[in-house]
């Protein structure tokens, strides 16, 4: 049987933190409920451009996700956040490519 603890929890930014053991195994969980950030991706998705600066929405990352890339090692690699940015259209606001 699976003994799980809520270690933290966060109800402003959605995010709970689970510390659990189960078949001899240790983990600690990062959970985000994300429905919030898909709908405001849907809005800044139709926005243009900044003038000054050029700069434009691409996609939400949850915490969830940023902390897996920190933990794993993958938060500087620029390819590894486009594939994150394709297959979570949801975050990008529905577009198949946002780039």
């Amino acid at each position: 049987m699976a003994n799980r603890a809520l270690i933290s929890s966060d109800p402003r930014k959605r995010v709970k933190v689970i510390y659990g053991e189960e078949d001899g195994k240790t983990y600690v969980e990062h959970r985000q409920d994300v429905e919030l950030l898909g709908k405001a991706a849907s809005i800044l998705a139709d926005e243009p451009p900044d003038p000054e600066t050029g700069y434009r929405f691409v996609c939400f990352i949850d915490d969830a996700t940023w902390a897996k890339a920190v933990a794993e090692g993958w938060m500087h690699d620029k390819d590894a956040w486009r594939k994150y940015a394709r297959e979570n259209r949801f975050l990008n606001g529905n577009r198949a490519n946002p780039f």
